[in-house]
């Protein structure tokens, strides 16, 4: 149980890190590098939850993951269009709309590349799903 406890909490430092990381304006060099990793690192800890729920068939936390994935996905998409819908819009609309978009998918802007962000959350609403799909649980 302490050990679930750690993951949630680097999870949430990971994120914060990341919606914090995601305002610099266009980083290069070894801090762009540094930002990738980082976004990659923020997948390992909901992954090494899924890996031990599984065996334990702990449905909760697979459900949670399920969950908190699709939030994001969608929260994404919504974003993302709204971003693209708010470029005729004022330069502080912009901004606010951009903030949100950082604030919903950190590592995906955190990271520079948006596919390691929308890569990692699918991947983690596929597995959970599966499982959850295997064994009825839904």
């Amino acid at each position: 149980m302490k050990k679930k406890c750690a993951l949630y909490w680097t999870w949430g430092i990971l994120y914060a890190l990341c919606a914090a990381l995601g305002f610099l304006p266009e980083p290069t060099g070894p801090l762009a590098g540094l930002l990738v990793l980082l976004a990659v690192v923020f997948f390992l800890p909901p992954a090494l939850l899924l890996y031990r729920a599984m065996p334990r068939e702990d449905v909760k936390t697979v459900r949670l993951i399920r969950n908190l994935s699709a939030a994001s996905l969608l929260a994404t998409l919504v974003a993302l269009v709204v971003n693209f819908l708010s470029v005729s819009a004022s330069a502080i609309a912009g901004a606010v709309v951009y903030s949100l978009l950082i604030l919903v998918s950190a590592p995906m802007v955190c990271g520079q590349s948006w596919v390691i962000g929308l890569f990692g959350w699918a991947l983690l609403l596929t597995v959970s799903r599966r499982y959850l799909k295997k064994g009825k649980k839904a």
